[in-house]
């Protein structure tokens, strides 16, 4: 509404990594989520700012639409004023406050989890006229695999259009999905 979700997202694409957008969505939305007690408001309010950051930054929109969902449901959980935290403790009989203190552990260990297991960074080691040379963390794909963007090269061109306005980039060579180390990317 009123041009939020496209005014956040250029602010975040010009100022935040690429790496970093689902897990502050993630964040942002687990404590809005908490503050508030409700998931759906938390929904209702980020998933409209989330998908045109996604659309600008060129990651798959279901990538950072689950990062709002998993934080505001993890922040939900974790709130005691959350309706289905009041509800789950005077269905079991317990005090409200115990309850809370015994879902907290194993709601923190899940969020904590959640944001280790997050994209991994790519790196830009050499930055020259012609060519980039970049470094590829093992476990990632060179191309799109099950969905579109999620292969390297995909999110070496979203990046770089995003931080450098880079339209067109030529790999010189890949790596298989099991092996990190440098990728040579030319510019022209």
């Amino acid at each position: 509404a009123l041009g939020t979700g496209v005014y956040v997202s250029q602010l975040i694409n010009v100022e935040v990594p690429l790496y970093l957008m689902a897990p502050i969505l993630f964040v942002a939305a687990a404590i809005m989520a908490f503050a508030t007690g409700t998931s759906w408001g938390t929904f209702a309010i980020l998933i409209p700012i989330a998908v045109p950051i996604a659309q600008q930054s060129g990651l798959p929109i279901e990538f950072l639409v689950a990062a709002v969902l998993g934080g505001g449901i993890f922040g939900d959980h974790a709130s005691p004023i959350s309706d289905t935290t009041v509800v789950a403790s005077i269905a079991s009989g317990c005090d409200h406050f115990e309850h809370v203190k015994t879902q907290l552990p194993y709601a923190l260990f899940g969020g904590v989890l959640t944001l280790i297991m997050t994209d991994k960074p790519i790196t830009i080691v050499d930055h020259q006229t012609d060519f980039l040379v970049i470094n590829k963390p093992q476990g990632m794909g060179f191309h799109d695999e099950e969905q579109i963007g999620s292969g390297f090269f995909s999110k070496i061109k979203a990046q770089l259009s995003s931080q450098f306005s880079l339209t067109e980039l030529y790999p010189v060579h890949r790596l298989d999905k099991m092996t990190s180390g440098l990728i040579i990317v030319a510019k022209n």
